[in-house]
């Protein structure tokens, strides 16, 4: 779904707003007077909104991720996600294996979810994001060392979104509080798609 509101977001919407533009601009240069500011006030308007729906586009599915895989979506997701005071440090052993999209899509927004609720929620300074395959299962460790971890933060309804969505692909989470952080494994199924 989410891909689908992307590339509308992306290819129509955006594609109509930058064919406005260009309609405003040669409306603006068959005018004696080229310097309307209401033609440019709207025109200024329309660039601006175009910027935005794509950069929302952007954020609704990783164009790393769709074009390259999970592996250079992941490691390009923590770097973004990285602060001064928050390493994420990315190891994966997947290589250039791709999944179901929905699946890819998935253990990708996972990943940010995490990470997120270590920045929100924990005064960790290292988040450790692990991906690899075990048998048929692609498995994704995201482990930080926070001290200030509690349990009714396995509550929350980020986690609990993931685990029933982990749970609705065939796979499950498992949360483990200590005093040195928290570490989530998500695991689900997966078969290797056969690309191009």
């Amino acid at each position: 779904e989410r891909q689908e509101i992307a590339s509308v977001l992306h290819d129509q919407i955006a594609s109509l707003l930058t064919a406005a533009d260009m309609h405003l601009s040669a409306a603006n240069q068959k005018k004696e007077d080229t310097d309307n500011p209401l033609l440019n006030k709207a025109g200024d308007i329309i660039k601006d909104v175009n910027s935005q729906v794509r950069n929302l586009s952007h954020q609704l599915v990783s164009p790393t991720l769709l074009k390259f895989g999970l592996d250079a979506g992941v490691s390009s997701l923590a770097e973004k996600m990285q602060t001064e005071n928050l390493r994420v440090k990315t190891t994966s052993t997947i290589g250039d294996k791709r999944f179901a999209q929905t699946k890819e899509n998935f253990i990708y927004n996972t990943t940010a979810e995490l990470i997120q609720n270590v920045i929100k929620h924990s005064n960790a300074n290292t988040v450790d994001v692990t991906l690899y395959l075990e048998n048929d299962q692609l498995q994704l460790s995201v482990k930080d060392n926070g001290t200030n971890a509690t349990k009714s933060e396995s509550t929350g309804l980020g986690l609990t979104h993931i685990q029933n969505k982990a749970e609705a692909l065939g796979g499950h989470m498992l949360t483990e509080f200590a005093e040195s952080g928290v570490a989530v494994l998500v695991s689900i199924p997966v078969e290797l798609e056969q690309m191009g």
